[in-house]
């Protein structure tokens, strides 16, 4: 029975990760703030006060908005742009990405209208200081006349334990990280979120239809993947009874992340958090520059941003460190090795020497790959999780169903495979209720307290099983068995239980300590890289270093009994070779690949952890339940049940023939 519920959990996460809903999203009416919002559906017009600026109010909002309110935003000047991911509806605002008519500096309607898509600085979205408009970079900001504040930068990298300003450089060119962009939060509330929709109708339109377009208030239609202002937009560019449509959305859940985010750190210099995306789970790295600067990846150091009116560019200031004058009085930057002609900096009075952004210090190139095995990793865990914990079920059913099983050893595999069980089944939950907190923080404590027990229950096994083939061990009477047993417990279950306690205290004493682990917040599991390292990986780290101890003295013993016994010497290679593989799983060896990959940046090495890691259940359940014990015991059920089923039958017919 557990076994089947537990089969039936991890199907309904599977397939849970991809739900189709409906709605019904059309209709003729025109747009109201009193109709209900739908689930998942893009609002069909704008309530918001100021939805006259960009003439997106819905009806019962016209009259309200226009007895006190400004002119309405040129449309020329803006338009509906992503800022991310395009095909995200939640990452579209209205930006300003165009410079007024006949502007006199055609640098800046150059980077405003047609920016590089390499520079970063010209892909970094900037509000107006005064009006508080969105522009899609600092170049629109200048050529509408008005200062900006830039939005901060951030990097998102992937299976990266430990990220610092020294070693971002390097992430970024081998493609680890990448660069992204968010508001400052207190200028949020700015944000004018829109769909992109077609606004106008064909020239060759009835002008009836094509002024009713124009001048209709806004009650987005969906149809055919497009979105049109109102109806009338939508039958002058052909489209039939817009009025019957549904609008059709794919709800994409948390995949589970990979399982190496459990050895994540981060450190003071960023701040990590996890961000869904619709094929991969990243880590977000906020660089800590101040308000209103930008980070340059060749000096590792942030700078202010500022126009340079001598220049005619948005220049920076460099350290007398960043170059020299050669002796034809030109530049050299030292760390881009580009010479700079007299025309292309300036010093000012105090000898500051300032230099165009776009002569190479705020130099980022395309960046936007991430780690190769990254999308494959949390493919990888979900399916092999999704085996695992009914493997696992089975496992620690069949050793409770079977009395020859159920000695000191397999005692002890049934609590390790227990904690197993519920730190996999947990941490495969975990993806699904990021958005419930205080649920999130929760199973992040039990997810830690379970995780740490199956490595002390692993420790455990690795003592046992050195003790065994040390030849130390005599054979015992029962009664010790249960009290070394009872020992074992306490130790496996007990230890956690204190580290959890120690790391709960340090969650909920008050002081700015630095080692709050952070339960919950945005993933389900320790967000802080300290209290990580501390109540996490060193006690993991300890437990693997004594293990591998372990699993080399037990393997020496294999050596040295097969040496005393050469007569079945090829049985004995092959039965050598069995313990050895089941001793890896259940000393948790696996784990080693995580830090290896930690300590090396070998790639591979985190996805051969996360294949071994993922299906480790199955794995244990080939490898323990594939003996001549567990066969036998399941021929000799199968004999009673037949047995009994024939004596059934035999003493059913002779009174049926009475």
């Amino acid at each position: 029975m557990e076994t089947v519920f537990a089969f039936t959990v991890v199907c309904l996460l599977l397939f849970s990760n991809i739900v189709t809903h409906a709605e019904y999203f059309n209709n003729c009416s025109p747009g109201l703030c009193s109709d209900p919002p739908s689930h998942d559906v893009p609002e069909r017009c704008s309530c918001r006060p100021d939805c006259y600026l960009y003439k997106a109010c819905c009806s019962d909002m016209v009259n309200k908005s226009t007895s006190n309110q400004k002119q309405s935003y040129p449309s020329i000047y803006y338009s509906c742009r992503s800022i991310g991911d395009p095909y995200d509806y939640d990452t579209y605002y209205y930006q300003f990405d165009r410079c007024p008519p006949n502007h006199g500096v055609m640098e800046y309607v150059n980077n405003c209208e047609n920016p590089d898509s390499n520079d970063q600085l010209l892909n970094t979205p900037a509000f107006g200081k005064t009006s508080k408009i969105l522009y899609r970079n600092l170049y629109c900001a200048l050529c509408h006349g008005e200062e900006f504040i830039l939005w901060n930068l951030l990097y998102g990298c992937y299976s990266i334990p430990k990220v610092s300003f020294e070693n971002i450089t390097n992430y970024l060119k081998e493609g680890d990280c990448w660069p992204g962009v968010k508001p400052p939060e207190d200028l949020k509330k700015y944000l004018y979120s829109c769909i992109p929709f077609i606004s106008s109708c064909p020239e060759d339109s009835n002008k009836e239809q094509t002024v009713a377009c124009e001048s209709e208030p806004m009650a987005i239609i969906y149809s055919f993947e497009e979105f049109y202002k109102n109806n009338a937009c939508a039958i002058c560019n052909g489209v039939f009874a817009p009025c019957f449509e549904f609008y059709i959305t794919f709800a994409y859940a948390e995949i589970s992340p990979p399982l190496t985010i459990l050895f994540y750190s981060n450190t003071n210099s960023f701040m990590a958090t996890y961000t869904q995306t619709r094929t991969n789970r990243t880590g977000v790295l906020r660089t800590s520059c101040p308000n209103h600067v930008v980070y340059d990846i060749n000096t590792n150091q942030c700078r202010q941003v500022i126009y340079h009116p001598p220049l005619n560019c948005t220049s920076t200031r460099l350290n007398e460190s960043e170059y020299y004058i050669t002796n034809d009085g030109r530049l050299y930057l030292n760390n881009t090795q580009r010479l700079l002609n007299q025309s292309e900096f300036t010093r000012d009075s105090q000898g500051v020497i300032s230099i165009c952004v776009n002569n190479g210090t705020n130099n980022i190139s395309n960046i936007n790959g991430i780690s190769k095995y990254s999308v494959a990793e949390s493919y990888i865990t979900l399916v092999g999780l999704v085996i695992s914990i009914p493997a696992l079920a089975i496992t620690i059913i069949v050793y409770l169903c079977i009395p020859d099983l159920r000695t000191l050893p397999g005692k002890l595999l049934i609590n390790l495979l227990s904690a197993l069980f519920v730190a996999e089944l947990l941490f495969l939950i975990s993806s699904q209720v990021t958005k419930f907190t205080v649920l999130c923080t929760s199973l992040a404590v039990v997810l830690h307290y379970s995780f740490l027990a199956t490595f002390f229950w692993m420790n455990v096994m690795s003592f046992v099983t050195w003790n065994t083939f040390s030849g130390l061990t005599q054979v015992q009477s029962k009664g010790k068995h249960t009290k070394r047993f009872v020992l074992y417990s306490l130790y496996a279950w007990t230890c956690p239980l204190v580290i959890v306690t120690v790391s709960l205290i340090f969650e909920y004493i008050p002081g700015n300590h630095g080692f709050s682990p952070d339960y919950g917040n945005g993933i389900c599991w320790i967000k802080n890289g300290k209290s990580l390292l501390c109540f996490f990986l060193i006690p993991v780290m300890i437990i693997l270093c004594l293990n591998i101890i372990a699993f080399a003295l037990s393997a020496r013993g294999l050596y040295l009994a097969r040496k005393l016994s050469s007569k079945y010497l090829s049985k004995h290679n092959k039965l050598e070779f069995i313990i050895c593989v089941k001793l890896f799983f259940v000393m948790g060896l696996t784990w080693t690949f995580a830090f290896l990959y930690t300590f090396t940046r070998i790639e591979e090495f985190s996805l051969l952890f996360c294949i071994l890691n993922s299906f480790v259940g199955l794995l244990i359940c080939l490898s323990f339940l594939s003996t001549n014990i567990v066969r036998r015991s399941i021929f000799q059920n199968l004999q009673k049940i037949r047995d009994i089923s024939t004596k059934e039958s035999v003493d059913v017919n002779p009174t049926h023939n009475t």
